[in-house]
């Protein structure tokens, strides 16, 4: 098997946004179709989604520590 393209961070932002939408619902970047989404999470380094609101400290906190 080859070399993939991408790391591990791609693996951790990837189960971010899955525990996000566990959360809400909606995949994150919702608002945007999913081209405009992969784009943005593909070319913007700092790029997070927003989080919900009455999310506990501990979930926060995972949730960043995903998305940097």
């Amino acid at each position: 098997m080859g070399k993939s393209s991408y790391g591990q961070r791609v693996d951790i932002w990837s189960v971010g946004a899955t525990v996000l939408e566990m959360l809400t619902g909606r995949p994150p970047f919702h608002h945007l179709s999913p081209m405009a989404a992969l784009l943005l999470v593909g070319t913007t380094p700092d790029v997070m989604p927003e989080l919900p609101e009455g999310i506990s400290r501990e979930a926060r906190h995972f949730l960043v520590s995903c998305f940097q």
